[in-house]
């Protein structure tokens, strides 16, 4: 993007591209003396790295684009309660109500940590019980059916 202008770009090789992240994002980390080389080929070395392109969702529609977007700007974590303990080389996390809980870490193992929320390629993060799941639908009549899920989801 320049000047307010979004440029329509070919099809993006996803495992290139992952490569490409793979080696300048631990680079840049190593640069700024946040992650040491050590880490970075012990990182590099997991069988899942962290990662990880995926390109070949295009949104057709503003609403499909703003679905997206508002998907893609969510936070795995909120920035607001998440500190770097730059004399300890250390990371704290902050959570529970009013942040009461916390939870200090070296910053590779948080790294670890954040990144194995990722899932693997076609891995289904979200299951449907009840009424929602494909085994149920048209089963039935209207106002009659059998709660399908965990107790503590009624």
């Amino acid at each position: 993007m320049s000047a307010g202008v979004f440029h329509k770009i070919p099809r993006i090789d996803d495992s290139r591209l992952a490569e490409v992240f793979a080696r300048e994002v631990p680079a840049m980390l190593v640069g700024r003396e946040i992650l040491s080389p050590e880490w970075t080929e012990r990182i590099l070395s997991w069988r899942h790295a962290g990662f990880n392109v995926h390109s070949l969702v295009r949104t057709k529609t503003k609403p499909e684009s703003e679905r997206v977007g508002k998907y893609m700007i969510r936070p795995l974590l909120s920035p607001e309660r998440l500190f770097f303990l730059e004399q300890e080389g250390k990371v704290d996390y902050r959570h529970g109500e009013n942040g009461a809980e916390q939870e200090t870490m070296d910053y590779p193992e948080f790294i670890v940590r954040a990144t194995s929320h990722i899932p693997d390629k076609g891995q289904v993060m979200v299951r449907y019980y009840g009424l929602y799941a494909n085994a149920h639908r048209g089963e039935g009549q209207e106002g009659e059916f059998e709660f399908v899920g965990a107790p503590d989801c009624r």
